[in-house]
């Protein structure tokens, strides 16, 4: 398992390491080839450029799968350890099926958690200082608007965790009433029919099942707010470090190349 997450960490220096390509390739046409108009050299430097990033996507593509085994190698370990925890849970309990089906949809989710792009945040996370330091070695103004920036949209996203973390646990226990409601109703359907009770328990899962929609539609909301926020000002700050860059300029405290 550790040598694959050691590759895992290798090829995620390496990516971000491409993902400097272009700022890069941005200087080199700002500071050389519009000052030597040379076809010549912007040709080579976009060809390298083309190699780069092609390289940067098929590393990106490796460890993608290589994650996905790895969650793919946890899960066959730890199966039959989760299956037999949970008959013995379920034998306690009186309900062996429930119980190894419970441990068997956890043991997914933590599966498809580690196979999911959250866990490359993870390796690409120690970069984003070694990022802010190369910007803040460009000049200390660009550094200060990057770090403010950076810091805005973590913020952001620490918001639109712990605001939507109630809408959201709300939905999921609503809706597990309504699925344990519709089995009970399923297994006495006859014994329900025969007592004319299916209008009150139909109304008993209908309101679960709102209850559970209207929560996960204003978790929805709030996300894509959020989204939409972070998403926007992404963008803004690409242009914020560009007008930064460029009043530096204009205080001869930057070369034009080096505002990109």
């Amino acid at each position: 398992g550790w040598p694959l997450f050691l590759s895992v960490g290798v090829f995620s220096a390496v990516v971000n390491l491409l993902m400097l390509t272009g700022p890069l390739f941005m200087l080199q046409v700002y500071d050389r080839v519009l000052a030597s108009r040379s076809v010549e050299t912007l040709t080579a430097l976009f060809v390298l450029v083309i190699f780069l990033f092609a390289l940067m996507g098929a590393i990106d593509i490796i460890r993608n799968r290589v994650m996905q085994r790895i969650a793919a190698r946890f899960q066959d370990r730890m199966e039959g350890r989760v299956f037999d925890a949970a008959l013995r849970e379920g034998a306690l309990r009186g309900d062996e099926s429930a119980a190894t089906a419970g441990g068997m949809r956890d043991l997914d989710s933590v599966q498809r958690l580690i196979g999911s792009p959250v866990m490359l945040a993870f390796f690409d996370l120690p970069w984003a200082p070694l990022f802010l330091a190369a910007v803040f070695m460009f000049h200390p103004v660009l550094g200060i608007v990057a770090t403010v920036g950076g810091g805005i949209l973590v913020g952001t996203t620490i918001l639109n965790r712990v605001l939507t973390r109630a809408p959201l646990q709300g939905s999921a226990q609503a809706g597990a009433q309504a699925q344990r409601l519709a089995d009970l109703y399923r297994d006495e359907g006859e014994v329900i029919g025969a007592l004319g009770m299916r209008g009150a328990t139909f109304a008993r899962w209908r309101l679960a099942r709102s209850e559970s929609q209207d929560n996960a539609v204003r978790a929805g909301d709030l996300s894509a707010g959020f989204s939409v926020f972070s998403r926007t000002f992404r963008l803004f700050l690409q242009s914020a470090m560009l007008a930064a860059g460029a009043w530096l300029v204009l205080r001869q405290e930057l070369t034009p190349g080096a505002m990109i």
